[in-house]
Parts: structure tokens; C-alpha cells; sequence
């Protein structure tokens, strides 16, 4: 190979591998460019993750808070009720105990004579049992009703029957459940019969202050005696059964029990629920009653009740005697 030839190939040689050199350095940029490309892509694609992750993560922890406000808000709520309640019921004890002392201490003075008079009746009769005077208690329904106190005259506990009877020591000229209009019509003059409606009492005495007048009393609808001893009996029998874990019925009974009053009444009102009340006056009312009772006879489970009842009653502060031939 002469000189020429040489050079050409050697030339030829310098041109491939600069040729060569420029494609790898083309490549070698372009590498690095796709590189630069792809940690651009990844820093990207890293920082919106980070971005996601970061707003989950406060997302979560406003979410945390807010419940934790919510449940810190549902407690304050729940101890402000619950402080709200034993304020009420505090009340609700501190007026049950205000009302049951003056209760108390007035109840006997007002019934003693409807009580001569009933345990009178039980000898005469020769019934056996227990005669329960001024029984106190606080019903169910207190703190719905705002009725702290309910207050029954007398609780009578026979051999086989259990009796609640509402006096009144009413004077002067009464009706219950007889219209005046019906007895004469001097005194259908003196009342307006129409909304005394299906239960009701009125009262016609003379004035104390002013002898030549008479004074009108009427009492209407729940202020009825028969509707009044019911619901007695209705509370107690709710309160017995929350103390005894068994449910009692009791009979009721209005009794007029003033020696100097001229009662026309309705001897048995009766209920829209069917249950009968016996209004009575004076001694021969009431044995009327009485007698009515006298033929129902007891078992070992009433006699047991009754031996429940009679603790329970007791424990109200009521007046308790026994009686009957096989009581000394």
C-alpha cells in the first residue's frame, strides 16, 4: 500500500471514529436528557404524592378534631343534662319533703273524725283489717306533672278488699251527682246546671261572715271527689306496684262524713272505663259500703299482700290500726 492510499484509509479511519465520537456524544446528551426528564418526572410525581399524603393527613386530623370536638360537645351536653336533672329531681325532693311535713302535720287534725267514724263502722260490721289515715307518698308521674305529693285520707285494708276512701267534711246542703234542680227547683235557682257535665259536686252553705247569704261551691271535672279518689287509687296502685313488684287494684269511695250535712247523691258513680265508686254519707252510708265488701273473702296470697301493704303504708308515715276479732 503505497503513501496515498495510506493516508486516504487512515483519513477514512479519522472519519468513522469522529463520526462515532459526535453519535455517542449525541446519545450520551440525549441519555442525559431523558434522565433529566425522568427525575423531573419523579420529583413530580413525588412532591403530588407528598401533596396527597399531606392533605390526607390533615384531612384526617381535622376529621379527628372535629369528632373530638363533637364527642367533647356531646359530653358537656350529656353532664349539663345530667346536672339539669339532679337539680330538677333535688327540687322535685325538696318540695316532696316542704309539702309532706305540712302535710303531715295538718292531715290527722282534718281526719280524725272520718276515722272514728270508719273504724266504727269495721266493728260493727265485725270486719278484720288494717285503717291506713293520711298516707303520703310521691307518685310516678311527679316530675312530668309537677304533682310532688299525693295525699289520700284513708286506705282501708280488708279481708278481701282493698278500699281508698276521699272525705269530705263538707256542711250545708250537697249534691254529687245529683242535679239541686232534681232535688227542688230552689235550688236548680241558685246553681247553674248547665256545665256541671257528668261528674260533679256543689256545695250550698251560708255564708259565716254574712249569715242571710249562701255560698255556691262547685267542683267540676277533675275537681270532682269521684274523679279525684280514682286517681288517687290509680297512683297508688302505680307506687305499690313499683314498691311491691305486683300490681293491686283498689276500690274507691267518696265519704261525706259532716254530722251537719243534708247530702243528695248518686249512691254508685260509675266510669267510662267501668269502674264504680261508692259516694256515701255518715255512718249508714258508709256501712252501706262497707257491707258491699264484707262477703268478698281473702286467701293466703291477699293476706300475704295485704301484710306487704300494710309495711308499705306504714313506712309512709300513715296512720296504721288494726282491727277485727282476731286483733286485740
Amino acid at each position: 500500500m503505497d503513501e496515498t492510499q495510506w493516508l486516504w484509509v487512515a483519513g477514512a479511519g479519522c472519519g468513522v471514529l469522529l463520526i462515532a465520537i459526535v453519535v455517542l456524544v449525541i446519545a450520551n446528551r440525549r441519555g442525559r436528557e431523558r434522565a433529566r426528564r425522568r427525575m423531573a418526572e419523579i420529583e413530580v410525581a413525588s412532591a403530588t404524592r407528598a401533596a396527597e399524603l399531606t392533605r390526607a393527613h390533615e384531612d384526617q386530623v381535622a376529621t379527628l378534631a372535629a369528632e373530638h370536638e363533637s364527642r367533647l360537645a356531646a359530653v358537656s351536653d350529656d353532664h349539663e343534662r345530667e346536672t339539669m336533672r339532679l337539680r330538677a329531681e333535688t327540687a322535685a325532693s325538696m318540695e316532696v319533703a316542704r309539702r309532706t311535713r305540712e302535710t303531715l302535720a295538718t292531715g290527722l287534725k282534718w281526719e280524725a273524725a272520718s276515722r272514728r267514724l270508719i273504724l266504727a263502722a269495721c266493728e260493727q260490721l265485725g270486719l278484720r283489717g288494717s285503717l291506713h289515715t293520711n298516707v303520703v307518698f310521691m307518685p310516678s308521674d311527679a316530675l312530668e306533672t309537677r304533682t310532688f305529693v299525693t295525699q289520700i285520707d284513708h286506705v282501708l285494708l280488708l279481708d278481701g278488699a282493698r278500699l281508698v276512701i276521699e272525705n269530705k267534711r263538707w256542711q250545708g246542703v250537697l249534691f254529687d251527682g245529683v242535679r239541686p234542680s232534681a232535688v227542688h227547683e230552689a235550688f236548680g235557682k241558685l246553681v247553674d246546671e248547665n256545665d256541671l257535665g257528668e261528674h260533679f259536686a256543689v256545695q250550698l252553705r251560708r255564708d259565716p261572715e254574712s249569715p242571710q247569704s249562701i255560698t255556691v261551691n262547685r267542683h267540676l271535672g277533675e275537681r270532682a271527689p269521684v274523679v279525684q279518689v280514682r286517681r288517687q287509687a290509680q297512683q297508688l296502685s302505680r307506687f305499690v306496684e313499683q314498691e311491691l313488684s305486683e300490681p293491686i287494684w283498689f276500690d274507691t269511695c267518696v265519704l261525706y262524713s259532716h254530722e251537719r250535712a243534708e247530702a243528695h247523691l248518686r249512691q254508685r258513680d260509675q266510669s267510662s272505663g267501668g269502674a264504680s265508686t261508692w259516694v256515701v254519707a255518715g255512718a249508714d252510708g258508709l256501712i252501706a259500703c262497707l257491707e258491699s265488701f264484707a262477703s268478698r273473702t281473702g286467701n293466703d296470697d291477699t293476706r300475704r299482700d295485704d301484710a306487704a301493704l300494710f309495711e308499705t303504708l306504714s313506712a309512709l308515715g300513715a296512720d296504721a290500726t288494726r282491727f277485727g276479732p282476731d286483733e286485740s
